[in-house]
């Protein structure tokens, strides 16, 4: 009887995202399962036309998929999709690192049309949302969620951190340790005992809830680019998620670190400091006079509980309090700050 691979069903059919069609993906999955055979044998095992065979077998060949043995019984052969299709995948990374560069450099600045707060049910949607935010990230991105959840944003993390996005995570402690340190491979990363409420925040400009982790009754994630309400769940975040946690990965040996919330500076300074480092910042923003661009020392943080985050500079021209982007109270609203360190 002939051995016909269910696509709907096997562990096969995503091999079409390889541009496998269904004839190569059953002549490859056959020789994969069933090991080396002849072309004949190859038809009465996929069932594959006979006049299809050899081309469909040339395409193995080419895409470095399968070798043929050249004897007089010429043998197919498949090579492990670990070996074969991994600098498919090592090529797909480096095109989408080119290709989100390209974009992000040469697209016009055009205004956002789109709906200030999205409210999303399909997790498959979200999951592209949550994607397409941090593929559009310049300086920080804070996230807490499930860690399955996060594993499928993994690649786009890594990306980002490739381009020198600053990423703080806060997780539950209970999962297991490779998966901690997978996370603090990307960058500074707390734990807790309990699961923090799903939220990632990306350079305090979009927001994301997920809903059923506030109430079990709440089946939808919330998307929110409203300037004042993504304030609002940043700070939500820091009280709720991050003060609750303690460090896995701090900001020890990391430099050039990106921030956009004061909050978070004050945390980065106030660990350099007990460390024994001196803090230097390139910090963007507005005075009350426009736009700001300043080198400086960070001399201390000053804290004022749900009032004020807020860190003091020392340059040539003064000393200067810096607060977040909608600071009141401040010399400097900061935009973005680059934070580097040495020892005292």
């Amino acid at each position: 009887m002939n051995y016909v691979i269910d696509l709907d069903s096997d562990a096969f059919r995503d091999l079409e995202k390889f541009q496998l069609s269904n004839y190569e993906i059953k002549a490859y999955s056959s020789l994969l399962l069933k090991g080396p055979m002849r072309a004949s044998e190859i038809i009465k095992v996929t069932g594959i036309p006979q006049p299809r065979t050899y081309d469909v077998l040339g395409k193995l060949q080419r895409k470095g998929l399968i070798i043929m043995n050249s004897s007089i019984n010429k043998t197919y052969e498949a090579i492990m999709p670990s070996a074969a299709l991994r600098h498919n995948v090592e090529y797909m990374n480096e095109y989408i690192d080119r290709l989100d560069k390209y974009i992000l450099e040469n697209r016009s600045d055009f205004e956002i049309r789109a709906p200030n707060v999205w409210f999303i049910e399909n997790s498959k949607s979200v999951m592209l949302k949550l994607e397409l935010m941090i593929s559009e990230s310049n300086s920080e991105i804070i996230l807490s969620m499930e860690y399955h959840k996060l594993a499928e944003l993994l690649p786009a993390l890594r990306r980002a951190r490739k381009r020198g996005v600053t990423i703080c995570s806060v997780m539950k402690e209970s999962i297991d340790e490779k998966s901690l340190v997978t996370l603090s491979e990307l960058g500074i990363l707390r734990i807790r005992s309990i699961m923090p409420v799903e939220i990632v925040v990306v350079d305090r400009k979009i927001a994301f809830l997920n809903a059923n982790s506030l109430s079990q009754t709440s089946d939808y994630s919330i998307f929110i680019q409203e300037e004042e309400l993504v304030d609002v769940l940043d700070y939500y975040f820091f009280n709720m998620n991050w003060v609750s946690s303690r460090y896995y990965r701090d900001f020890d040996g990391m430099e050039n670190v990106k921030i956009s919330s004061s909050w978070l500076a004050c945390e980065l300074i106030d660990n350099a400091f007990s460390k024994g480092y001196k803090c230097k910042v390139e910090v963007e923003g507005f005075d009350a006079s426009g736009p700001v661009s300043l080198n400086a020392d960070v001399i201390s943080v000053k804290r004022i509980q749900g009032l004020q985050y807020a860190f003091v500079i020392k340059t040539l021209t003064g000393t200067y309090t810096v607060g977040g982007k909608n600071a009141t109270l401040e010399d400097i609203r900061m935009v973005s700050g680059v934070f580097n360190f040495e020892k005292e």
